[in-house]
């Protein structure tokens, strides 16, 4: 018992010393399996360690080791942060006492941009055009962005965008249509007001899909969007064949 106790101390103390993220995984379609980890692969660096929590197994970090993580980063979903399931409720009360806590970066992709900002106070509704977006979407970055340290240490990496636009792909039927109190719009595009936001210095959250790759959008999304014209799926189709920016988007992280 001693020898064990000994261990789990060791393996504290390990961890203690080296940054702690998770990955809060929100969607459960077997096709998606394995996207934590591209998550964590893609976000991390060398040193850290990156923990798997299913979140709609239930599995969320223990409130009370919240000081100890760095990072969290919330994950997509076919799921819409109004649904009633109990594992959305759970996450969403465990998202507003994390922001309130503070000190613990929280990043945030698409159905988690959403379900961050209902958590937080805001509303999630529909598409206001009523269709479902699946695109390669350009963004208009507002002066909130362009003036943030985050931004300008990433955009020196890509020197190519310097027009005041990103470009990211895209997959919703929902969108943050109000904002919590506090938090400020970074860019916007012409099917949301709303496509970055951010609150203080922890907070970032951004609509679209910055680690979804070409491959992923052409298989696993737009054969089974059942809302699209044939027209609007094959303009689909050839809109993810052109570069995004998602290695800047990434890099703000």
């Amino acid at each position: 018992q001693r020898r064990a106790t000994q261990g789990a101390a060791r393996q504290t103390a390990i961890m203690a010393t080296k940054p702690r993220f998770a990955v809060l995984d929100c969607e459960d379609a077997v096709k998606w399996d394995g996207l934590a980890i591209a998550l964590a692969r893609l976000f991390s660096q060398d040193g850290e360690t990156w923990e798997h929590f299913r979140c709609w197994s239930g599995e969320l970090p223990a409130l009370g080791e919240i000081h100890t993580y760095t990072g969290l980063i919330i994950t997509g979903s076919h799921n819409s942060a109004n649904d009633d399931d109990e594992w959305i409720a759970n996450l969403s009360r465990f998202l507003g006492k994390v922001v309130v806590h503070g000190g613990v970066k929280v990043f945030a992709t698409c159905f988690g941009c959403q379900l961050l900002a209902q958590a937080l106070g805001g509303r999630v509704g529909k598409n206001p055009s009523g269709k479902f977006v699946l695109q390669r979407e350009e963004m208009k970055c507002n002066e909130s962005l362009t003036a943030r340290a985050d931004f300008r240490a990433a955009a020196a990496l890509f020197p190519q965008v310097a027009d005041g636009r990103l470009s990211v792909f895209e997959s919703h039927s929902d969108q943050v249509v109000a904002l919590p109190n506090g938090a400020e719009a970074l860019a916007a595009s012409d099917s949301a007001a709303v496509e970055m936001w951010a609150l203080g210095e922890d907070v970032l959250a951004w609509q679209g899909h910055p680690e979804l790759s070409t491959d992923a959008m052409l298989t696993k999304i737009t054969p089974f969007i059942r809302q699209l014209s044939e027209d609007e799926r094959a303009a689909a189709k050839s809109s993810f064949q052109v570069a995004t920016d998602q290695y800047l988007m990434v890099a703000m992280t």
